[in-house]
């Protein structure tokens, strides 16, 4: 049986999602952020949000509230998964997003 967790409704918290890093220098004092890992197989796919992934690095999360992480990580949800992939596809077609930096 699969392990219930309270936690706020990441819709209702999500603020953007971004392909890269963004050092902590970088970072708004009144948000929150974390990395998303994306899949062995499948880059597309996330399958985990934490503080410093290093292997399978998806891109960053970003929330106006904290996610309640258990042993540092979160995987996320079927839902969650489809929220943070529209971010994430909203944030590369974006005027400021990856290939408006990485255009011809």
């Amino acid at each position: 049986m699969e392990k219930r967790r309270d936690m706020v409704r990441l819709e209702d918290i999500v603020v953007a999602v971004e392909a890269a890093r963004i050092p902590a220098k970088d970072h708004d004092p009144k948000l929150y952020y974390y990395e998303i890992r994306h899949d062995e197989l499948d880059w597309t796919e996330p399958v985990e949000i934490g503080n410093d992934i290093t292997v399978n690095f998806m891109g960053t999360l970003i929330t106006n509230a904290p996610l309640e992480l258990t042993d540092g990580f979160l995987e996320p949800t079927w839902e969650e998964k489809g929220i943070i992939c529209e971010k994430m596809q909203e944030y590369l077609v974006s005027p400021e997003g990856y290939y408006a930096e990485n255009s011809i």
